[in-house]
């Protein structure tokens, strides 16, 4: 009853925030929910006794966030007019400043393991998460996260129930017992249904969001370009497949890390839910396939336009 009591309170939030919330408000909520992500990556590290360096880890993964926030903003002041590419040097430079840290901080056999173990966090969630500013900031780019959102839902939500009432093969019994080769593939199989779904009735979906004012206009589609063809159909299928097979592989990393940390649950923030990076654990792996997507479909303009 917590887990669904929590979703219902989640799920709408979530909505609000990603079509209402004007962006800085986005941004700072995505920062929020990477910092707490991190925090309890962090533990797990610690639990690992790798040693992580939680105050350099905190602040570079911040600095980089902060960053790819402000990328595509207009910034006129000297050399902070080009924020990605700072971004990118943050990115780059912090396995070194982490590994100096480190050596000097730390006794010699835990140089190595504590910056790596900080390291991680820029890419496992500060890549990832971030990659959501620049989707959001084009025409149908939160329709469009939305969409990956619901694929990632409801095929958590097929493995869960399927999973438990008919799963009986276990899929990676010595990292997660609960999860089933049966649930696995009613999750994958719910994830493609929903995405071939949802990009088919897209704009009826869009026109319903506009009448509910949680969107102003549906996003600019290039049907000439070839959007219902049978390219952007298998295209679609093979979105929602990655996109469920990251899922649940990123799912299967966070319950190894708990596991080899000998701990239940990486947080208690979310009632049934565990803690935030529980919840995330499938959009960390599964955004890297949105942004690819979406890149895809800018540069051939069959989904939104700047």
């Amino acid at each position: 009853m917590k887990r669904v009591a929590t979703a219902l309170v989640l799920i709408p939030l979530v909505i609000v925030i990603l079509f209402k919330a004007p962006f800085p408000v986005f941004e700072s909520v995505v920062f929020i929910v990477a910092i707490l992500a991190a925090r309890e990556y962090l533990h797990l590290a610690e639990a690992t006794n790798l040693f992580p360096l939680l105050p350099s880890s905190f602040f570079l993964l911040s600095v980089y966030i902060i960053l790819r926030a402000c990328s595509g903003v207009s910034l006129s002041w000297g050399p902070w007019r080009h924020t990605d590419i700072w971004a990118t040097i943050v990115s780059s430079l912090s396995p070194l400043v982490l590994l100096v840290a480190a050596m000097i901080t730390r006794e010699l056999p835990r140089v190595l393991p504590s910056a790596a173990s900080s390291f991680l966090v820029i890419p496992y969630v500060g890549m990832t998460l971030s990659d959501l500013f620049f989707i959001r900031r084009h025409n149908g780019g939160a329709l469009l996260i939305m969409f990956f959102f619901l694929i990632i839902w409801i095929g958590d939500a097929g493995a869960y129930y399927v999973g438990r009432q008919l799963g009986k093969h276990k899929l990676a019994p010595t990292i997660s017992p609960n999860k089933t080769w049966e649930g696995a593939a009613a999750s994958f199989i719910g994830a493609v249904v929903t995405g071939l779904l949802l990009f088919h009735f897209v704009e009826p979906i869009s026109n319903g969001l506009v009448r509910l004012h949680l969107m102003e206009s549906q996003p600019v589609m290039n049907v000439e370009s070839g959007f219902h063809s049978p390219l952007p159909w298998l295209g679609t299928a093979l979105f929602a497949a990655g996109i469920n097979v990251a899922a649940q592989m990123g799912d299967l990393l966070e319950s190894a890390m708990k596991r080899g940390a000998g701990v239940k649950d990486s947080g208690t923030l979310l009632p049934g839910h565990g803690g935030i990076l529980y919840r995330i654990d499938a959009l960390l792996l599964a955004l890297p396939v949105l942004w690819y997507y979406a890149i895809f479909l800018l540069n051939h303009q069959l989904w939104f336009l700047p």
